[in-house]
């Protein structure tokens, strides 16, 4: 059968299982009467009459404070032209889902089958009682102008233009950080734009504000250069850009210009044209699917160029998805009135800040093989850079407050960060494989590739809303001001991080321990990346074992800020001072399992899980992490038979959490023992309880079976059952109850249903397992089927503090564990 064409793949995506992209759910509970009289009359009386008795109550009892429309009348379909309104439903619905997708907004496309500017007009501004903010998209110039200038002024929430607005944005940020690159300065560069349409506009007025001077923009249509004049094709906004001078030609204006913005349509630019330029131009060529000239060709007529285009397979993509999702995100989030030049310029600073970022490994896993560092290649952030989510939304946040237009300031920023995490919870951006390849083979690094972030960059989410808040609130357009932004950046930032909530107060807990954890697969780079982010939020001195040539060579590759005996310390194995005493300590240990004088010395030498678990024995370190790379059994026998056990009758034992949207869900032993007796599947929970404590939750404990209550004599059953009954008579107060089906542990209802006289009350929290197998599979079923985003596993039963990594871990997985380890120290202190 042959290979489906582009069209019938796409086709078939918005033909196949439901029609189009989008559909409406319910977000309260409907299964009883009692919903039924809340959800309608007569309850629903009580919302509506919270609402007159203050408008801006709405957005506590209904959607509208996190609803957004996408309009548009069809009159100028991106490569489609005026199609008309029905026909450009699909684009407006794709819309929709990005909003969707990238900031948990939700939003409804409407279609107007109307072309007059002034019914259009009242059509949209009759909708604000609706929505909380309005996206215009595809309306053609210059009608375009007329309604959005008028629906700012007629509407009292956010009305957002983004085929201007969101090009003009993108393309200011590639600007900025292209000046802080080449160390021009805005009011002496010139600038040339090729199309004067809507998003041409806004991009010169956005330029202007920043401090280039107008009479330094050149703008040209599709007639020549827009002078001073000129009678053929002008209207009042073109007029507004027309230069006094000679020059006729796109050609002439291009001579000398530092910025070139192609806005108009493919190959207009020829090599000779960018040879013109003055030295290391900025070349933004914007047209799709065809650039005003091929970036290969740009470069080779000019190498010194910074180059960027509107198509996501060549670096520095200039795409408006890494506006308007972020931009929405703080305007709705502090009830924005307006979105103003103050918070498209902090969200333009926001993508700016982003870019010169070391990247997470989301973002180098996303763009795999591509310099994420800054400078040419990678002006911009990437689209599916989670950051995006906590700093984009803040700094708008902070803007809108700021300057005057949030009509609800958000007081607690700290809070505000938190509480955005349930975004990311409902919408699983970050959980998708798909991302790994996204971006495969370009570069992610600061430079002339990278100018500008890359659309699933997920730190968007962290930047732009700040900025945009930030400038609404200096402006006097937010009619929710957020008065703690320190707490609305962390709200953002569980967008990009779901485990931040549940381990906040962990970090917290950990943070300036000066206690020295020691890293033994330090020459990796998601290890490296986690002790990054151990470092900036002081959770301990890390001590990598690692070669340094090789450690700074991976600390330079990826860009990050720590420094080889500044930030952290090394202990190489190829010298370093211990190696006597460790070699020997280490033979007194081993050598009578076989393990000789010589053999000893190796090993001291090689391998860094005997050189982690010495220097945490002999008191060189307070913590051990290990296990990135290499087999869970390998790491588990060296720091039993190097650290061993607390006792004979505490076993070793792991307990691993997996985050869902309801809450954590415990599971021990996912690990070590293949067949746990009675006697360590008590000792097991018992473990497993002490450390559900720690994150201050009251454990609930089910020990699973193939059993409900008796219902099977087979071995494993009685095994959990004895272990149950010895556990229930030790910890009289604890919730504990088994041998039962996971189903039973899970579902309080139904466990009634079998055995109304349980001691465990409510769904459980600690599931306790009867074996390896059953313990391993339920985790990896969990973790791919049920999205449980996963923490640990976190080892106890240790005379010393030692925790093995599973080889899928990411940066933030390490740091957690590396948070809870300190926690857990410093617990044991004080």
């Amino acid at each position: 059968m042959d290979k489906p064409t582009f069209k019938e793949e796409s086709l078939n995506y918005h033909i196949e299982g439901k029609p189009g992209k989008l559909e409406v759910r319910a977000t309260t509970p409907l299964e009883t009467q009692a919903d039924l009289s809340m959800a309608y009359s007569p309850g629903v009386a009580h919302a509506c009459e919270y609402i007159v008795e203050d408008p801006l109550n709405a957005s506590k009892v209904t959607a509208r404070g996190n609803l957004v429309a996408v309009i548009s009348n069809g009159t100028a379909v991106l490569g489609l032209g005026a199609i008309g309104a029905l026909a450009s439903k699909p684009v407006m619905e794709g819309k929709a889902v990005l909003m969707k997708k990238f900031s948990d907004i939700d939003t409804f496309d409407l279609e107007i089958d109307e072309t007059d500017p002034e019914k259009l007009v009242n059509i949209i501004a009759a909708l604000e009682p609706t929505f909380g903010g309005i996206v215009l998209e595809d309306i053609k110039a210059p009608e375009c102008f007329y309604v959005e200038r008028q629906l700012r002024e007629r509407m009292n929430i956010p009305v957002f233009h983004d085929d201007q607005h969101g090009t003009a944005v993108v393309s200011t940020a590639a600007v900025i950080s292209w000046l802080k690159l080449t160390g021009k300065k805005m009011e002496e560069v010139k600038l040339v734009i090729s199309g004067a349409g809507s998003a041409s506009m806004s991009c010169a007025d956005l330029i202007v504000s920043l401090g280039l001077k107008r009479e330094n923009v050149f703008m040209c249509d599709s007639k020549g250069l827009i002078y001073e004049g000129r009678q053929e094709g002008m209207n009042e906004f073109k007029a507004r850009y027309a230069r006094q001078t000679d020059k006729r030609t796109l050609a002439e204006a291009m001579e000398g210009a530092d910025i070139f913005f192609g806005l108009s349509t493919g190959d207009c630019v020829t090599q000779d044209m960018v040879k013109q330029m003055a030295p290391n131009p900025l070349i933004l060529a914007m047209a799709n699917p065809n650039p005003e000239i091929h970036p290969d060709l740009a470069r080779e007529a000019r190498p010194d160029a910074i180059i960027g285009t509107g198509r996501s397979d060549f670096p520095n993509q200039v795409n408006n998805v890494l506006c308007f999702p972020f931009l929405f995100r703080g305007a709705l989030d502090c009830g924005a009135t307006t979105i103003n030049d103050e918070m498209k310029i902090a969200c333009a600073y926001g993508l700016v800040d982003l870019a010169q970022q070391e990247a997470s490994e989301e973002v180098a896993l996303a763009y795999d093989g591509q310099s994420l560092k800054f400078g040419p290649d990678y002006i911009i952030p990437k689209p599916f850079d989670p950051r995006l989510f906590e700093r984009v939304p803040v700094a708008v946040v902070e803007a809108a407050m700021k300057t005057g237009v949030a009509s609800r300031p958000i007081e607690d920023m700290d809070t505000y960060r938190r509480t955005l995490s349930k975004h990311v919870n409902r919408s699983g951006m970050f959980m998708q494989p798909v991302i790994n390849v996204a971006y495969d083979g370009q570069s992610l690094k600061f430079g002339p590739d990278y100018i500008i972030p890359k659309p699933f960059d997920p730190r968007l989410f962290e930047r732009v809303p700040v900025a945009v808040v930030e400038a609404a609130m200096k402006t006097g357009v937010a009619s929710r001001p957020i008065e703690d932004m320190d707490t609305y950046r962390r709200t953002l930032s569980k967008h990009v991080n779901r485990s931040g909530m549940f381990m906040q107060p962990v970090i917290n807990a950990a943070a300036n321990s000066g206690l020295k954890l020691v890293y033994s697969d330090a020459e990796n780079e998601t290890v490296i990346r986690a002790v990054q982010t151990v470092v900036d939020e002081a959770i301990a001195r890390p001590i990598l074992v690692g070669r340094p040539k090789q450690l700074n060579e991976i600390i330079e590759d990826l860009g990050l800020r720590i420094r080889l005996g500044e930030d952290v310390d090394v202990i190489n194995p190829r010298s370093y001072d211990k190696y006597e005493e460790y070699s020997r300590d280490y033979h007194q240990i081993a050598g009578r399992s076989g393990v000789s004088v010589e053999r000893s010395s190796v090993l001291l030498r090689t391998d860094s899980t005997v050189i982690a678990a010495m220097a945490l024995r002999n008191g060189d370190a307070d913590g051990m992490i290990c296990g990135k790379v290499g087999r869970f059994t390998d790491h588990f026998q060296t720091l039993r038979s190097v650290i061993g056990t607390q006792g004979n009758d505490v076993r070793a034992s792991t307990l691993t959490t997996l985050l869902f949207d309801d809450g954590p869900l415990f599971l021990t032993d996912c690990f070590i023992d293949l067949d746990p007796t009675v006697d360590q599947i008590v000792s097991k929970t018992l473990l497993g309880i002490e450390q559900v404590r720690q994150f201050g939750i009251t454990p609930r404990v089910a020990l699973l079976s193939h059993s409900n209550f008796g219902s099977s004599n087979a071995p494993s059953a009685r095994k959990m059952r004895q272990a149950s009954e010895i556990l229930r008579e030790r910890l009289p107060d604890v919730e504990i109850d088994g041998e039962m089906h996971s189903l039973t542990a899970l579902d309080s209802a139904y466990r009634q249903t079998i055995f109304d006289d349980s001691q465990l009350k409510g769904k459980a929290n600690l599931l306790v397992f009867p074996g390896l197998d059953a313990a391993n599979i339920a985790l990896g079923l969990l973790r791919q089927k049920a999205n449980g985003l996963l923490i640990g596993p976190y080892m106890s039963g240790l005379k010393r503090p030692a925790h093995i990594m599973v080889n899928s871990a990411t940066p933030r997985a390490i740091f957690n564990v590396s948070a809870l380890a300190a926690a857990e120290i410093l617990g044991k202190q004080g």
